[in-house]
C-alpha cells in the first residue's frame, strides 16, 4: 500500500485529446469543479470515457488486462471517425507540491489498435530542464540547453587538468579536446534507457511494491536515483572510464563520470514528479451508473483500495479504508442527509462477507441492505472516494438518485478537499447551485467534434441573469 501524506498533492490542471471519439483535438483547462453540460450526444460521456481509455492503457501495461479498447469492441469504435490508420492522443497537465516546492509536469501518451493489435506508439513525461521520451520501444532522455551548459562547463573543468591531451584507448584513440566534448553532449541530446515506455518502466519498478507499505517519497527517490544511476551508466559509455597507462598525475580525476559529470537536476522532484502521474492514474475514480444488485448483496471481505467504476465493489473498499468502522467524513454526510443520530455499520455475516446495515434517525429501526434508499449508496460512494483522497474524481450523471441540496454539501465537500471534481449533467437545479465559472458547456461543430465554451466574464454572466431574471440553467438551455 503506498501512502501519502499531507505535504504532497498532486492538482490536475489540464487534459489534451486527440482522435478519441468526437473527441478530435479537444483541450481542457481544469479548476477544482469541472461540470460539463451540454445537450444529448455532444461529447460528455466521451470525455469521461477517455479516462477510462486511459485507465484500460494502464491496466494492460501492468498485466491487469489484455485489450484496452476491449470495452467498446474494438478500436474501430474509440477512434475519430472509425479510422484506424489514426492514433489516439491523451495528455495530462498536473502540478506536484511536494511541501517544499511546486513542479509543473506533463505526460502524453499515443497509442494505437490498428487491426485489432494495440500499441503504444510513444509516451513523453516532461518538466522543467528534462524530458524523457518513448521512440520505436526506445526510451531517451532529453536535457534542457542550460543543463548540457552547466555539463560542459563542469566537465571541461576537469579536462583542463589533464596533462596529455591525446589519450590512447583501445581500441581507438580519443581526443579529449572541446569539440569531441562538446560532439558527445549534443548528439541529440538524448540518452538511451531501458525498458521501452514510461508507463512500462514505472509499471517495472513498482511491481514488487503493490502490497508493501511505503512511502510516495521513498518510491519517488527510489525511482530517480535509478533513472539516475542508467543515465550516468550511459555516459559512461560515451566517457570512457577504462583509461589504460595512466596514473594519478596524468588523469588526476580519472573522468569516472558516474562520479564526476555533474547533471544539475533536482532528482527529487524529477522522481516525485515521474511517479505522480501514475499515482494520479492509478488513484483516480471514476464512477458511472451503479450496480445496485451486487452493492446490496453481501461482499466478500477482501481488500480493495479503489472503487470500481458501477461501485460493485465500494463495502470491499469501505472495509478497507475504515478497517472495519464507518470513517467520520462518511458518518457526518449520513447525518446531513438523514438528520441526527442517523447512522451505517458494516455487520458481517456467518458465512465471512458484510453488508450495509441504515439506522435512520426517525424510526430507529436497521434497515437491511434491499431497503437502502439507492442515493445513501451513491452519497457513500463519493464521500469514500474524498476519504481516499483520489486526485482525480470523475461522476457520471452526479445528480442521479441526490436531490439539490445534498449534491450542495458535496460540492462544498469538494472544494475543501485536495480531490479535483469533474462532473457531468443534464440537471438544471445543480446547474443553478454552482458558479458560472464551474460550468464547461459541450457542443458539437459541423465537423461533428466535440468543441468547448467556458464563460470568461463571470460577473457580465451574473449581470446579465439579473437583468434578465433568470437562472444560470434556463440562460444555457435557451441558447442550446
Amino acid at each position: 500500500m503506498i501512502s501519502a501524506d499531507d505535504s504532497f498533492k498532486i492538482k490536475l490542471t489540464k487534459i489534451y485529446i486527440e482522435n478519441f471519439k468526437s473527441l478530435h483535438n479537444f483541450e481542457l483547462n481544469l479548476s477544482k469543479i469541472n461540470v460539463l453540460v451540454g445537450p444529448n450526444g455532444s461529447g460528455k460521456t466521451n470525455v469521461v470515457e477517455s479516462f477510462i481509455f486511459l485507465k484500460e492503457i494502464f491496466n494492460y501495461v501492468s498485466g491487469k488486462t489484455v485489450n484496452p479498447f476491449f470495452d467498446w469492441w474494438g478500436y474501430d469504435n474509440i477512434v475519430w471517425n472509425n479510422d484506424e490508420n489514426l492514433p489516439i492522443k491523451i495528455g495530462i497537465e498536473y502540478e506536484v507540491d511536494n511541501g517544499d516546492k511546486k513542479e509543473i509536469a506533463c505526460y502524453e501518451i499515443t497509442v494505437t489498435g490498428k487491426g485489432g493489435r494495440f500499441q503504444i506508439i510513444k509516451d513523453i513525461f516532461k518538466m522543467k530542464l528534462i524530458r524523457l521520451e518513448s521512440i520505436q520501444g526506445e526510451i531517451y532522455v532529453y536535457f534542457d540547453d542550460h543543463v548540457i551548459y552547466s555539463m560542459k562547463i563542469s566537465t571541461l573543468a576537469r579536462f583542463k587538468r589533464v596533462k596529455n591531451r591525446v589519450i590512447r584507448i583501445l581500441p581507438k584513440i580519443i581526443e579529449i579536446d572541446e569539440n569531441v566534448l562538446y560532439r558527445v553532449l549534443e548528439e541529440d541530446n538524448i540518452l538511451d534507457v531501458s525498458p521501452n515506455h514510461i508507463i512500462g518502466l514505472l509499471s517495472y519498478y513498482l511491481k514488487n511494491i503493490e502490497n508493501v507499505n511505503t512511502s510516495i517519497d521513498h518510491i519517488s527517490n527510489e525511482l530517480a536515483n535509478e533513472i539516475k544511476y542508467i543515465i550516468h551508466k550511459k555516459l559512461d559509455n560515451i566517457i570512457p572510464a577504462n583509461m589504460i597507462d595512466l596514473d594519478e598525475d596524468t588523469f588526476p580525476l580519472k573522468m569516472r563520470s558516474r562520479y564526476d559529470v555533474e547533471i544539475p537536476i533536482d532528482w527529487k522532484s524529477f522522481g516525485m514528479s515521474l511517479f505522480s502521474f501514475y499515482y494520479l492514474i492509478d488513484k483516480m475514480i471514476i464512477l458511472k451508473r451503479m450496480n445496485l444488485e451486487n452493492i446490496k448483496n453481501p461482499s466478500r471481505l477482501e481488500r480493495a483500495e479503489t472503487i470500481n467504476l458501477d461501485s460493485s465493489n465500494v463495502l470491499s473498499v469501505l472495509f478497507t479504508i475504515g478497517k472495519g468502522t464507518i470513517p467520520e467524513r462518511i458518518q457526518n454526510a449520513v447525518i446531513y442527509a438523514f438528520k441526527k443520530e442517523s447512522i451505517i455499520q458494516l455487520v458481517p455475516t456467518t458465512d465471512g462477507r458484510i453488508y450495509l446495515e441504515f439506522k435512520e434517525s426517525i424510526s430507529k429501526k436497521p434497515f437491511k441492505p434491499p431497503s437502502i434508499p439507492t442515493g445513501l449508496f451513491k452519497l457513500i460512494s463519493i464521500e469514500l472516494s474524498l476519504c481516499i483522497a483520489s486526485p482525480l474524481i470523475i461522476i457520471d450523471e452526479i445528480e442521479n438518485s441526490l436531490h439539490a441540496q445534498l449534491i450542495a454539501y458535496i460540492l462544498d465537500e469538494f472544494r475543501n478537499s485536495n480531490s479535483i471534481g469533474l462532473f457531468t449533467t443534464h440537471s438544471p437545479a445543480l446547474i443553478d447551485i454552482i458558479d458560472p465559472s464551474e460550468i464547461i458547456i459541450l457542443y458539437k461543430n459541423i465537423e461533428g467534434e466535440t468543441d468547448k465554451q467556458r464563460y470568461k466574464d463571470i460577473e457580465k454572466i451574473k449581470n446579465e441573469l439579473n437583468k434578465l431574471g433568470i437562472t444560470l440553467s434556463e440562460y444555457i438551455y435557451t441558447k442550446e
